[in-house]
């Protein structure tokens, strides 16, 4: 069941229109923008599907006036009026999803409308941005694209198409048109499709018009790649294909006509030539000729040949960036072939090395204009190269080590430029996660002057000493009159703080101690990465570097884990928690145990012993106690007992020694007289213990049992002792062995009963 609007959400929805209905025309873009905050709390009225059948309700009687102020704001004459209104639509569609959108058909006619007109570019711009709003939410739902998009999105396409070339534009509104053309083009390449020369030549214009911004190049270098989907049927990936391969032989003629001046010592791995420098040589010798700057090699070869490598450039990063509705198959291998050409040009900072050779014939110009535009070129490529590392990732790991050289390369060459040095560290950073664990130690030595410098951008600036004031004493100074102005106490302005060179240093930090093999390290240089670490409070390089500690002896013996630093540093982060307590069982080595575990194990065995011991004694108190008890109890039929055990012990004691005598003077005799002897005394035994059990009280077994186990006890021994001689001379004889039976004395089951 849906509830009712709430009262607050209604007395918002009156507020705004009171707002709109007194406002004059110049205070209506002001109170647009403060009533279209508002109408985000007024949800449940756009939202609710019943307020149509309840017309006479203030919900919907606040809704109504709301929308008929907006559609006659939409046809004012005013262009304040019509501002608020494209405002305040974007707001209540947003505001009001499906329930509002499904109504919406009035609202994109009149914003069409108004996309005509000779209006403000700003305000052209608000239509453009409303109605791509619109057409996007439109995508969840098929029937809305039926009804709204489709018949409304060809006006739109031409109208701002008519707009940018016939009307003076801005670069708000043409950048305005290009992302709603980006969002829009992938989603709806049919209704694009007969725009599409149109489309096709307003990007021209763009990239040759020198003032557009990098944000516009960019955006038109993603729309000319997106023109492939409009092809019909299967033929996107075709066309995908064979735009790429066009864009890179035209980038190697925009480099042609850069490096005129150059003896390029690159060699093609995919046979693409220098063509175009053999065609170019002759009008390269009329503008060394040419008497203006404006027709000489560098207004004629440098200058356009470097826009155009940049937009070139700018079109391979958008191919590789930019998604396609159908599988594609990538060159990368020609793509890296462009780029190596030119990475492979470089102009040291140093005066003692030179990288390129220039021809004899180059002016001094045309090698400051090279050396001025190299590294927006290197960078450009290395953005390139960042962007293929994204979409490929682990399927391009046997270029890598290459990638990794080039980049190495122009870091040496020109690691003074601060735009050269922040793309290096983004690149490097993306390539040492891929393979950083593969580097051999020669390799870790060549990228010690590039973690040198990471290590110093993100060092805290050392503040110098004033040089006039050393030891106290005051320098003479033959500068100027100002010098001697100066205070000893005058410190140095600071170095300037590069956000984005810091920012990549920070990020490639952690990386540089996780993923290098600590074994192949030096010890001096992962020491500085590790001081580094710790003076700029990097805690993901801390981290890192306690979990990749080296595990040379050496640097062992030295003790340099960051483990304590991080512990102190960062005692309350979960990760530190979870390095220096692990929640895990206890795993079973299979290890020695040392003498201290032994002395433990050892005293816990005897707590064990002594605690059976004392067991074992509780038990026998128990027992005496309860025969000292049954004693008591049974004294009162027990008169004559001990003078009844006295002649039963002196019975059994006779009938053994007749038995055993009988025994041993029967062992020279033979077996039948053996065994009459033995049954006569087994008799005569057999008739004493009848006496004796006939005589005895059964309750009188239980009272002396202890002793009569003592007695026979007493008696087996002497028993043992008279044999041992006599078996020894058994052993020598034939005869069967004299075997003594055992006899078992008050412990049967009869005599109990």
């Amino acid at each position: 069941m849906i509830m009712a609007p709430q009262a607050t959400s209604i007395s918002l929805l009156r507020a705004a229109s009171f707002r709109i209905s007194n406002a004059s025309k110049a205070e209506l873009p002001q109170v647009a923008a403060l009533t279209a905050q508002s109408l985000l709390s007024c949800k449940d009225i756009f939202t609710s599907p019943d307020l149509a059948n309840q017309k006479d309700s203030d919900a919907a009687i606040a809704l109504h006036r709301f929308n008929t102020q907006l559609t006659s704001l939409l046809g004012d004459r005013h262009v304040e009026g019509r501002w608020a209104a494209v405002v305040l639509i974007k707001a209540a569609i947003e505001a009001g999803g499906w329930e509002t959108l499904k109504k919406s058909i009035g609202w994109v006619r009149g914003l069409l409308i108004i996309l005509k007109k000779p209006d403000p570019p700003l305000l052209r711009c608000l239509t453009i941005v409303t109605l791509t709003r619109i057409f996007m939410l439109t995508w969840e739902f098929p029937t809305l694209i039926r009804e709204i998009t489709t018949p409304s999105l060809p006006t739109f396409v031409s109208t701002c198409l008519n707009n940018l070339t016939v009307r003076p534009s801005t670069p708000q509104e043409l950048k305005a048109t290009l992302e709603c053309f980006a969002q829009l083009l992938p989603r709806h390449p049919t209704i694009f499709r007969q725009h599409q020369d149109a489309v096709a030549k307003l990007l021209t214009t763009t990239f040759e018009n020198k003032a557009s911004g990098d944000q516009i190049m960019d955006l038109a270098s993603r729309v000319s790649v997106l023109l492939h989907q409009c092809e019909p049927k299967n033929g996107a990936s075709d066309k995908w294909d064979a735009t790429l391969i066009a864009t890179l032989h035209s980038a190697h003629s925009m480099a042609d006509r850069t490096f005129m001046s150059i003896e390029e010592d690159w060699q093609s791995v995919t046979g693409t030539n220098f063509i175009n420098k053999n065609i170019l040589s002759d009008l390269y010798s009329k503008a060394q000729a040419a008497r203006t700057p404006a027709d000489g090699p560098v207004g004629q070869f440098i200058t356009p040949g470097y826009q155009g490598l940049m937009n070139h450039l700018r079109l391979l990063t958008a191919y590789f960036a930019s998604a396609t509705s159908a599988s594609v198959v990538g060159s990368v291998g020609a793509v890296t072939d462009l780029l190596t050409r030119l990475m492979s040009n470089t102009i040291s900072t140093s005066s003692t090395k030179s990288t390129i050779r220039f021809k004899r014939d180059a002016v001094r110009e045309e090698r400051d204009a090279l050396t001025e535009i190299l590294p927006q070129i290197h960078v450009a490529c290395i953005e390139v190269l960042s962007i293929i590392l994204d979409r490929y990732g682990n399927a391009i790991t046997p270029a890598l080590q290459p990638f990794l050289d080039q980049i190495m390369w122009i870091f040496h060459a020109s690691s003074a430029n601060v735009e050269v040095r922040t793309a290096t560290y983004i690149v490097g950073k993306k390539i040492l996660d891929l393979n950083g664990q593969s580097l051999n130690k020669e390799a870790i030595g060549g990228l010690k002057k590039y973690i040198v410098a990471c290590c110093e951008d993100l060092l805290p600036t050392i503040e110098e000493k004033d040089p006039s004031n050393s030891n106290g004493n005051k320098q003479q100074s033959t500068m100027n009159a100002d010098t001697f102005l100066k205070q000893g106490t005058t410190k140095p302005s600071a170095k300037t703080e590069l956000a984005g060179l810091k920012s990549a240093a920070w990020d490639l930090l952690p990386t540089l101690l996780g993923q290098l093999p600590a074994e192949h390290c030096p010890i001096a240089l992962r020491a500085t990465m590790d001081r580094t670490a710790v003076l700029s409070r990097h805690k993901n390089a801390v981290m890192a570097s306690t979990l990749n500690h080296t595990s040379t002896a050496k640097a062992a013996r030295k003790g340099n884990s960051l483990l304590p630093l991080l512990a102190r540093e960062y005692p309350t982060d979960p990760q530190v928690e979870v390095l220096l307590r692990p929640r895990m069982p206890i795993l079973q080595t299979g290890r020695k145990a040392t003498e201290a575990e032994a002395e433990a194990d050892a005293m816990d065995e005897d707590d064990e012993s002594a605690s059976d011991d004392e067991e074992e004694q509780e038990q026998t108190d128990y027992e005496k106690v309860v025969a000292e008890t049954s004693r008591v109890a049974e004294s009162s039929h027990s008169g004559n007992s001990n003078d009844t055990v006295h002649k039963e012990q002196n019975l059994v004691n006779w009938a053994l020694k007749e038995y055993v005598q009988e025994g041993l003077g029967q062992t020279n005799t033979n077996a039948a007289g053996s065994g009459g002897a033995t049954k006569g005394s087994e008799d005569a035994a057999e008739a004493a213990l009848g006496q004796v059990a006939a005589g005895a009280d059964p309750t009188e077994v239980n009272i002396n049992k202890r002793q009569r186990e003592e007695d026979e006890g007493r008696m087996a021994d002497k028993r043992q002792k008279s044999i041992e001689p006599q078996a020894a001379a058994a052993d020598d004889s034939d005869d069967d062995e004299f075997v003594v039976p055992e006899i078992v004395m008050g412990d049967s089951d009869d005599e109990d009963e």
